[in-house]
């Protein structure tokens, strides 16, 4: 908490931790792949002229797709559709997920 003020990344982050030995926590994820390839991260994705049908998701309080946005990702795949997932930030799934459920469900019919 002195570092992460939000509860659900404290949450979160703390599902990824176990018990080594007694009174010794350790990390499920492996951290030492994140920090060798963090730099991947913010790379750009080259996708062009993709006529796959697409969605985005977005959480209303995530900062992940904006709507500057919006004009690249369709013009590079014309047939995505981007739709915004109220009440939710980049966990969309966990912030709300019955909203996140009925726009895949809705997408895949």
């Amino acid at each position: 908490s002195e570092f992460v003020k939000e509860i659900g990344i404290q949450q979160f982050l703390m599902k990824n931790l176990y018990w080594k030995e007694k009174g010794k926590l350790d990390w499920r994820m492996n951290l030492n792949v994140i920090v060798e390839n963090i730099h991947e991260i913010l790379k750009e994705i080259k996708i062009q002229n993709s006529t796959v049908e697409s969605l985005f998701l977005r959480g209303e309080f995530s900062n992940y797709i904006l709507e500057e946005d919006y004009t690249d990702i369709l013009s590079s795949i014309p047939n995505a559709q981007i739709i915004t997932i109220e009440k939710a930030g980049h966990w969309l799934h966990a912030e709300n997920p019955l909203s996140f459920y009925e726009k895949v469900i809705d997408f895949i019919n």
